[in-house]
């Protein structure tokens, strides 16, 4: 059995210790180490991201259906296919933004061990022999958490009710943050703990409710702080943004050991 999993299972039982004050203080000297680099990448992936779905939609759709698209979007007009094609480009668009989460989360770690990272830490899973289960768990709870919000969206276009619309939206979004909550340790569990994607996401289920309000708080700290990032014209919210990535492998890293030979042995060599 895989040791990750042994110690879930303990952890289901027994739970584990975290400490709010300690913990914000390790998130935060964490986050200082990668906030510069951690932003570049984010950054850059941003631009590639505008370039290659702009130019994506552009050859299927054609440039005037895409003008129109976006002119209608702009205008509140939303069509039922605008709806399904934008829920399909944010689930494949969070899959492949997935390994990048992960090389930051991995940049938080080396800085932690005092380990060498670099601008290629960051694209390294897109390499590693995690990539799958990385691109599969994100895929899947971009579904999960969206999937609600969007047949709301689809039966409103359809049967224009105001109030129908107001509350089921609130249910929606109630529900997304709680699945990104729940869901916020399943990609250290893939990279550190190994677990494919399915295993991963019960796993930070577990992580996450043994200490729910602590890691809640946590989370609403966090967010706060990354807010902040909008007042140094706006894009300053790119540089502030890894403190969530610090905020997953401090959390993780109280809960389960990372094996450090065993991480080097199987993803030391898939650098960019």
């Amino acid at each position: 059995m895989n040791s990750t999993l042994q110690r879930l299972a303990e952890i289901k039982k027994t739970g584990y210790t975290l400490d709010l004050g300690d913990t914000l203080n390790n998130i935060f000297s964490n986050y200082k180490n990668i906030a510069l680099l951690g932003g570049l990448v984010i950054l850059l992936v941003f631009i590639v991201a505008i370039v290659i779905f702009g130019g994506a939609a552009a050859l299927f759709l054609g440039v005037n259906a895409l003008t129109q698209t976006v002119t209608d979007y702009s205008e509140g007009v939303v069509t039922n296919t605008a709806l399904i094609l934008g829920f399909v480009a944010s689930t494949i668009g969070a899959g492949l933004f997935a390994p990048v989460v992960a090389g930051i989360i991995q940049m938080a770690h080396n800085s932690s061990i005092n380990e060498d990272f670099d601008f290629g830490t960051a694209f390294m899973h897109y390499k590693s022999v995690h990539f799958k289960e990385i691109f599969l768990s994100a895929a899947l709870l971009t579904v999960i958490g969206s999937a609600a919000g969007l047949l709301i969206e689809l039966y409103n276009l359809n049967n224009p009710n105001i109030g129908f619309q107001i509350v089921g939206n609130l249910i929606s979004n109630i529900f997304s943050a709680l699945i990104q909550i729940f869901t916020l340790l399943t990609i250290p569990l893939i990279i550190f703990g190994k677990l494919n994607a399915i295993e991963a996401i019960k796993g930070s289920f577990v992580l996450v409710s043994k200490n729910f309000w602590i890691i809640l708080l946590l989370a609403i700290v966090c967010g706060l702080f990354v807010l902040l990032g909008l007042f140094a014209l706006c894009i300053g919210i790119l540089f502030t943004f890894p403190v969530i990535y610090s905020m997953q492998y401090v959390i993780y890293k109280s809960a389960l050991p990372i094996d450090e030979e065993n991480e080097l042995d199987e993803i030391g060599e898939n650098r960019f």
